[in-house]
């Protein structure tokens, strides 16, 4: 079974060419079993381990021996690559990501968003299995977050296509174009860093996901960039949380975002909150078993559900449940329309309404000033490294002052 080598210390990885076509050997023994072929002109990672052999990985992440004689244009690969590294500011992080789906906002409609020193716009998205990458980047908005003296980290995503993705992070050259743009367009543009955020990945290409990560995070080092990555709770499906080998993931990260919301998803059968303090506290605490702390952002929503609830025509005792995002002046407006009576709780941190319209009950697990202060309380219990909130938008204003407040009391 070939298996996929993790690249733990990289300083004593070269990159090299393959003169021509050959084979991976499951021992440094050219009659031992042949486990993959290199081709020639192939870019290879090696780790020279005799005079005659060394350990390579293959462009499919196959993993042998091949012969010293077979390789040329030796480089080191990669140099002071720390893990573990010490994190990247003393300051706590207090970013919000900006939803760029058609076109970018309008800079002069921002209103100001007190102690917020980051911000995230959703540039960027995986276009094709070659690695090539879709852009949606601003000079105006760029312009507007460095007046304002914003860390900027543009986020990429790989679309959430399970099988490009499965390709990109299988391919030399794929994942070499993607992170080759990547690279390129954050030192021509001057980001801060770059955000990560790949979701729905094949379980099986678990450990290829943190050698993608690896190999990314080495080039952003190299160019003085901040490097996260946005993550699921633990313990979750497979494709969108066991994908994730945390651990391995923050040795080559700089911050691991734990997106820390959808405990009752959008087409979840059961209603129920977006983020209750008691679930977020849990998940922090399993975290943090694997994730040093002072590298985990806690990621927040600023959004809640209505939850519409009929009797099911077709299961006993059951109620048919549907969904729709809202953000908190929304919420607002429905209150006083509605004249809803709002219930604390004080396990989960956060009010509740309840009422009746057109035979249809509706639910809503608010989210508000009071909530998002419970939820940034987390960041002083367990040294955490700052914030992020989904999205800029959902937000009243009041919210940005009240982060900044009891994050940094």
């Amino acid at each position: 079974v070939n298996t996929i080598l993790y690249i733990d210390n990289f300083n004593d990885y070269f990159k090299a060419s393959i003169v021509e076509d050959g084979f991976l050997y499951e021992e440094p023994d050219s009659g031992s079993r042949k486990l993959g072929i290199i081709k020639e002109k192939e870019m290879v990672f090696i780790e020279t381990i005799s005079d005659k052999w060394s350990l390579a990985i293959n462009g499919n992440l196959e993993t042998g021996y091949v012969l010293n004689e077979n390789t040329q244009d030796k480089s080191k690969y990669i140099s002071n690559f720390k893990k573990d590294q010490e994190p990247v500011s003393d300051e706590k992080i207090n970013l919000t990501w900006e939803a760029v789906y058609s076109k970018n906002p309008n800079t002069d409609k921002i209103p100001e968003m007190v102690g917020l020193n980051g911000i995230s716009p959703t540039w960027f998205s995986l276009k094709d299995s070659s690695g090539q990458v879709n852009s949606k980047v601003s000079d105006n908005y760029i312009a507007w977050a460095k007046k304002r003296n914003y860390k900027l980290w543009p986020l990429v995503t790989n679309s959430f296509d399970l099988d490009m993705t499965h390709e990109l992070l299988n391919s030399t050259s794929a994942r070499d174009t993607f992170i080759d743009y990547m690279i390129d367009i954050a030192v021509e543009k001057d980001f801060d860093g770059i955000n990560i955020d790949f979701e729905n990945v094949y379980l099986k290409d678990k450990e290829a996901l943190t050698h993608f990560v690896a190999e990314f995070s080495y080039r952003m080092r190299q160019n003085n960039l901040t490097s996260s990555m946005d993550v699921t709770v633990m313990d979750g499906s497979d494709n969108w949380s066991k994908c994730f080998d945390r651990g391995q993931l923050i040795k080559y990260l700089d911050y691991l975002i734990v997106m820390a919301y959808d405990q009752y998803w959008a087409s979840s059968p059961y209603s129920g909150p977006v983020a209750s303090y008691d679930w977020v506290d849990e998940n922090i605490s399993k975290m943090i078993s694997v994730v040093p702390p002072e590298k985990l952002i806690l990621g927040m929503p600023l959004y809640m559900r209505i939850w519409y609830e009929t009797p099911s025509q077709e299961k006993v005792n059951f109620m048919d449940t549907k969904s729709k995002a809202i953000g908190m002046t929304s919420f607002n407006n429905l209150m006083n329309e509605k004249k809803l009576n709002l219930i604390w709780s004080e396990t989960g941190k956060y009010y509740y309404a309840g009422y009746i319209e057109d035979n249809t009950l509706k639910k809503i697990w608010v989210e508000d000033g009071k909530s998002i202060r419970e939820k940034t309380s987390l960041v002083n219990k367990y040294n955490l490294a700052g914030v992020a909130t989904w999205r800029r938008g959902f937000e009243t204003q009041d919210i940005w002052g009240i982060i900044d407040e009891a994050m940094n009391q």
